[in-house]
């Protein structure tokens, strides 16, 4: 399993080779709304303070460590990269090494590149066009958490996702799964006081893959426009490189 996956998951479309238990999953009928799924009072001023960091972090960068463990196979691996962000939806996320690989959008169009051979080699490219197919509004909850507005509709918000707050000390955590059928089973956002961007990040997937993303050096972008900024968003992958177009 690429070590990028777990993460190209939260950005695209759930797998169409999913597991026939997930498969099985979806088909069943939400159970219609009470008041025990509504969020409960401590998540709701975890929300609002995830929200208020987000909002002031605004477009920021930075490096990050991501480990990943496969329940299954018993293995681990990690890998060092950098993000990108810009408010709203326009980001560039590198596994730099000892993998290579880009996911970036201009908020128009995506790209998905492996460097199987290299940076300088032949690269595979899948190129989306319709970012709607990848539901980027939906998980890019990792890189700009929820909007103050969407937490207004409190029933929505719910309907779409279990949520969970938690404070512990100067620490405090949110847990978000999506209620429909979705390659990502689990996010688990973990927050310090007094600091603006996400410590670490936490994904677990349907089949039992755990990802960590270690997140530091954080710098707030000040110029969005700067060409060396907007450089970052556009693909840069070799001539020769084989390109899939969704």
């Amino acid at each position: 399993m690429n070590k990028i996956a777990t993460l190209l998951a939260l950005f695209t479309l759930a797998s169409q080779n999913a597991l026939a238990a997930d498969k099985a999953a979806a088909t069943k009928p939400l159970k219609k709304e009470t008041s025990k799924e509504l969020i409960d009072a401590d998540t709701k001023i975890v929300l609002k303070a995830v929200a208020s960091h987000y909002e002031k972090l605004g477009n920021w960068e930075a490096a990050f460590v991501q480990e990943t463990f496969s329940t299954g196979l018993g293995t681990s691996s990690a890998n060092e990269g950098r993000l990108t962000f810009l408010v709203p939806n326009k980001f560039r996320f590198s596994i730099l090494s000892p993998e290579k690989s880009d996911f970036i959008s201009n908020g128009k169009n995506a790209w998905y590149i492996q460097y199987p051979k290299g940076k300088q080699k032949g690269a595979y490219v899948r190129h989306f066009t319709d970012l709607s197919k990848i539901e980027l509004d939906r998980y890019l909850v990792l890189l700009r958490g929820f909007k103050s507005a969407e937490l207004k509709d409190e029933k929505k918000l719910s309907s779409n996702f279990l949520l969970k707050g938690s404070t512990k000390g100067e620490s405090f955590s949110l847990e978000i799964q999506p209620k429909n059928a979705a390659e990502i089973t689990k996010i688990t956002m973990e927050f310090k006081r007094g600091v603006l961007h996400p410590q670490t990040a936490i994904l677990e997937d349907a089949v039992g893959n755990t990802t960590t993303i270690r997140i530091h050096s954080v710098q707030n972008i000040a110029d969005p426009e700067a060409e060396n900024i907007q450089l970052r968003l556009r693909p840069d992958h070799p001539k020769d490189a084989k390109v899939e177009r969704f």
